[in-house]
């Protein structure tokens, strides 16, 4: 069931058309009523306007995010907007595509039937010894991704022994054991070795 929040009704009425005899949909013309329709409902999916009579569509996803009933819900932000850090607000909150107005209908159920088909939130595993480092970087990552943050090498590799993860952010400079030891012993390991690394260092 996608979820439509755009408060003009051109849109919604394109929207719809798009949607009608190919999805379930319900659509809402405000941030309060589309919070209503998602306490209420189930929701897969929400094609979300970001400009909206009574808050931004940003302030609306961050309500989403905090709502822990609601922080794992797929959301494509459709709008007219050209403004870059929309769009990386956006990606920061968790949105799975930016689809500016006006849209194409093949693309934009092309795009839908895309966000759908993601099953899991990719995983990013975090090493550093600095604890402030930590929770910076999961609060940047922790909509977007499923982030794990451990502080040290030997917690990085007891943590991979059960996960693998889709990417590493790896401090180079650690007490018990620096990021260039923890990346020889991923690299010695098959199931691990593939694994991609991004260093995260003062250097």
């Amino acid at each position: 069931k996608i979820l439509v929040i755009d408060d003009d009704i051109i849109s919604r009425k394109m929207a719809a058309h798009v949607l009608q005899g190919k999805y379930d949909y319900v659509c809402a013309d405000s941030a309060a009523a589309g919070l209503n329709i998602l306490h209420s409902n189930t929701i897969d999916l929400v094609l979300l306007d970001l400009y909206l009579p009574d808050m931004s569509g940003l302030q609306l996803l961050q309500l989403i995010r905090e709502d822990s009933s609601l922080s794992d819900t797929k959301v494509i932000v459709l709008s007219s907007s050209r403004i870059r850090n929309d769009v990386i607000e956006s990606t920061r909150l968790g949105v799975l595509d930016f689809i500016q107005k006006p849209f194409l209908a093949s693309n934009l159920l092309e795009r839908i039937q895309s966000v759908l088909s993601i099953e899991k939130k990719d995983q990013i595993l975090v090493v550093d010894d600095d604890r402030i480092n930590l929770k910076i970087t999961a609060r940047i990552l922790q909509n977007p991704y499923d982030v794990t943050c451990v502080s040290s090498g030997p917690e990085a590799l007891d943590f991979l022994k059960d996960n693998t993860p889709d990417l590493i952010l790896l401090d180079l400079h650690m007490p018990d054991m620096s990021g260039l030891e923890v990346l020889e012993k991923l690299r010695q390991q098959n199931e691990l070795a593939d694994i991609p690394v991004i260093f995260l260092t003062a250097d």
